[in-house]
């Protein structure tokens, strides 16, 4: 009875021995390194003006842009520049701009691509959340945005420009069942969206394919979608709510709802 006892307690202490060294072996995730912008670093490089913009070639560098307007900093007419492709390894990112410090700034992506970015929880997500500034050229591969409201491949509020931008592959999804007002480039459009496309799969109360809402004085030129776009209300390849212009767009995705405001192959031309 002792041996066996011995035995077992034997037994016992090798499997701890083991749990605790695959608990030294295997990282464990610790706080205050959870999202980007608390991994934020100086820009590569560059003063901000037109000649000699700031670089930006790294998840860090990019965080930065993120961590300074959050914080109040709008850059005004500075420029930025990627220079390289970007990989945010599926780490939470903190959209770029606030409702009261959106982004004015001018960045270029020199046809770079940001991967992997992943945006959970919260309303007015994507990449940027407010931008009044330029955003050009900056494609968007295997995103993951969820919201509990809205969101936007790129951005979920414009009211600059954005152009040349494309979202190559992903999802943009809302957790609320009863609500999200989702466009694969922009939720909310009042200013110029051009030569931008979508091959995002978006899925809410009402899913676009380019952008939900176009105000007034918003423009939408010279986009089209490839994305299926899943409405629980209503969904449509470019655009739910029209107030403005939009020309020559195209939709050649799949729409799935009881409300199909635009079919597959739809064309805005005006």
């Amino acid at each position: 009875m002792t041996k066996t006892r011995n035995r077992l307690i034997s037994v016992g202490i090798a499997l701890l021995l083991i749990i605790a060294a695959v608990l030294f072996i295997i990282p464990q995730k610790t706080a205050g390194a959870e999202t980007w912008i608390e991994s934020a670093a100086e820009f590569a490089a560059g003063d901000g003006t037109q000649g000699a913009p700031y670089q930006i070639s790294s998840a860090g560098e990019l965080a930065n842009l993120a961590k300074m307007v959050s914080g109040g900093e709008t850059y005004e007419s500075t420029y930025f520049e990627l220079t390289a492709d970007i990989d945010l390894g599926g780490k939470e990112w903190t959209p770029i701009g606030t409702k009261d410090s959106q982004f004015a700034g001018k960045l270029f992506g020199s046809g770079n691509t940001i991967s992997n970015l992943t945006v959970g929880g919260g309303d007015n997500r994507g990449l940027f959340a407010y931008s009044s500034g330029e955003i050009k050229d900056v494609y968007l591969e295997k995103i993951d945005i969820t919201t509990t409201m809205n969101a936007g491949g790129v951005c979920a509020f414009n009211s600059g420009t954005i152009e040349g931008c494309g979202v190559l592959s992903g999802t943009i999804i809302c957790s609320n069942p009863n609500g999200g007002q989702l466009g694969g480039i922009c939720m909310e459009n009042s200013g110029t969206i051009s030569r931008c496309f979508s091959n995002a799969s978006v899925k809410g109360a009402t899913s676009a394919g380019i952008v939900y809402i176009n105000r007034g004085n918003g423009v939408v030129q010279d986009c089209y979608n490839t994305g299926t776009l899943e409405g629980s209300s209503s969904a449509s390849g470019i655009n739910t709510n029209n107030y403005g212009k939009i020309k020559t767009c195209l939709n050649l995705g799949a729409v799935i709802a009881e409300d199909k405001i635009s079919e597959e192959g739809s064309v805005f031309a005006s």
